[in-house]
This record gives C-alpha cells, sequence and structure tokens, in this order.
C-alpha cells in the first residue's frame, strides 16, 4: 500500500480505537516506516483491552517477519 494512503488513513483514524482488524494496514505502515528509515529494527502496537499486538521486525539479513493477530 502506499504510504501517502496509510499515512493518511492513520491520521482520519480520529478518535476511533483501533481493533485488531486494523492490524493489516498498521504493519504495512511499519514496513514502510522501516524501509524509509533502516535505524529503526523493531515497530509495534499492542491493544491493552484485549492483549492482542502486532510487530514488524527487522532481521539481521535484512528482511521483515511479521508477528502477532490478524498480522
Amino acid at each position: 500500500m502506499d504510504l501517502v494512503i496509510l499515512s493518511k488513513k492513520l491520521l482520519t483514524t480520529n478518535n476511533k480505537r483501533l481493533t485488531a482488524s486494523d492490524f493489516g494496514w498498521i504493519t504495512d505502515y511499519f514496513h514502510e516506516m522501516m524501509k524509509i528509515h533502516k535505524h529503526l529494527t523493531f515497530l509495534s502496537l499492542g491493544l491493552e483491552a484485549t492483549g492482542e499486538y502486532c510487530h514488524v521486525r527487522r532481521m539481521p539479513i535484512g528482511w521483515f517477519t511479521d508477528t502477532g493477530v490478524d498480522c
């Protein structure tokens, strides 16, 4: 997904609470941020109410891995 679209989606969530159903586009956003910012090795989001989480990790060989519910 395009970074501009992802950024716009993130900014237009307003006061809506994020849910696990948002993890797909959130991990897409994390991927794009990590492509741009090479110093980032780990980005995550956890939902306190449910314990659900997603994260993206940069592996030592350079590729990314997703982990969590619906990632």
